[in-house]
């Protein structure tokens, strides 16, 4: 329900959720907050609140859960035969980024070595080894500009999904390396400090 790239009032969106059910922050015995894949900052800014949160009340439990997941359960909810998901987003720079989705016997996994692969206008093909395509409406142009049409068409879109998917992921476990271990669209870049120069 929050406004995408707002994660720097998040302390206070929950805050105000909780009173409105009667509860505070240390009322709240499990936490669980999604962890992407998405911008370096807003991950690390949700997680750290998390586990803030979390240890506020002596240590309650916590986790991280991959919201690619949330968005793959969401769509396939109303495609029974759906497998393989690719959870897209807009990759700026002319690319869609994919993460593969399997569904299995026990739930949502991220398929393979967890990595996002990128998809451009000129190499879309690995999009068709996939049951179906996912993604947030928000995202709908971006993909729209790099799919050739036939694609674009078979894409689920979804405005949001309810928070309550998260809490249905089975994987991972209530430990709290699992929020530090966010999936980002970009690697973040790490370079050495120098000096600035005077101009």
């Amino acid at each position: 329900a929050m406004p995408p790239r707002d994660s720097s009032r998040a302390a206070s969106w929950i805050v105000e959720r909780l009173r409105e059910w009667g509860l505070t922050v240390s009322d709240v015995d499990f936490w669980t907050c999604g962890t992407g894949p998405g911008s370096f900052t807003a991950l690390r800014s949700v997680a750290a609140l998390t586990a803030g949160f979390a240890t506020a009340k002596g240590r309650a439990a916590a986790r991280g859960v991959p919201s690619a997941l949330a968005i793959a359960a969401e769509i396939a909810e109303s495609r029974s035969k759906a497998v393989e998901i690719a959870v897209l987003y807009d990759g700026r720079r002319g690319e869609v980024l994919a993460l593969p989705v399997h569904r299995g016997p026990k739930g949502f996994t991220i398929s393979g070595d967890s990595a996002i692969f990128a998809v451009s206008r000129d190499d879309f093909t690995a999009l068709f080894d996939f049951d179906v395509l996912a993604a947030t409406r928000r995202e709908t142009a971006a993909i729209e500009s790099v799919l050739p049409k036939e694609l674009f068409e078979k894409v689920a879109f979804i405005d949001s999904f309810p928070v309550e998917r998260l809490l249905e992921i089975d994987d991972p476990k209530w430990d709290f390396d699992t929020l530090l271990n966010p999936i980002y669209l970009r690697s973040a870049t790490h370079v050495a400090p120098v000096v600035p120069r005077n101009l």
